[in-house]
């Protein structure tokens, strides 16, 4: 893996709490990002379901319009 692509990985995570959102920001962690997938911590049951089947596609297509190199595959969220 290149210098390049780990540096656009640290972008992800760090410009995370800016592609959720202030409201939900608190809420989640981006965590890491590894073979096209975006790792994210979330606090609780309810935020997991709402992230995982709602919101999904929606926090796909912003991080791809950001990052359009970063060739994101996915977004798992986790609680934690």
């Amino acid at each position: 893996m290149t210098k390049s692509c780990d540096q656009r990985m640290d972008l992800i995570l760090i410009a995370w709490p800016d592609i959720i959102g202030p409201k939900l920001a608190p809420m989640t962690k981006a965590h890491r990002f590894y073979e096209g997938v975006l790792e994210v911590r979330v606090s609780n049951s309810t935020l997991l379901s709402i992230l995982t089947f709602k919101e999904k596609i929606i926090l796909l297509k912003k991080i791809r319009e950001k990052f359009p190199k970063a060739a994101i595959k996915d977004i798992l969220f986790r609680i934690g």
